[in-house]
């Protein structure tokens, strides 16, 4: 099943079936009570991550993969229920993650 995305135009867009991080070798974590901020050197943007999305990020750092793959990882991390409305927030913290830089489709 693929998922959608949402311009910041607002449009519908069919999301890539895999994603990956963007290997720029120049990002710093920091967490501060339970928040996590990622700092990219290269573009100098800094990212404030909830610890679900962060999650999500670490796991793209491990390697690709879709938003089902993300959604199942993150419903065991968490203890949560595998179920469309978390796919659809993961879609939502995919497409964040994209337009920061962070993450890219990884290709067919």
């Amino acid at each position: 099943m693929k998922a959608s995305l949402t311009s910041s135009s607002g449009i519908e867009l069919e999301a890539p079936e895999r994603w990956k991080a963007v290997s720029s070798g120049s990002q710093y974590w920091r967490s501060w009570d339970g928040e996590i901020v990622v700092y990219d050197d290269l573009s100098g943007d800094t990212l404030k991550l909830e610890p679900v999305m962060a999650e999500a990020f670490r796991q793209l750092l491990r390697g690709q993969a879709s938003i089902s793959e993300l959604r199942d990882h993150i419903a065991a991390a968490f203890d949560l229920e595998a179920d469309k409305t978390l796919q659809h927030w993961i879609a939502k913290a995919i497409d964040k993650l994209h337009r920061s830089g962070l993450i890219e489709p990884a290709g067919p």
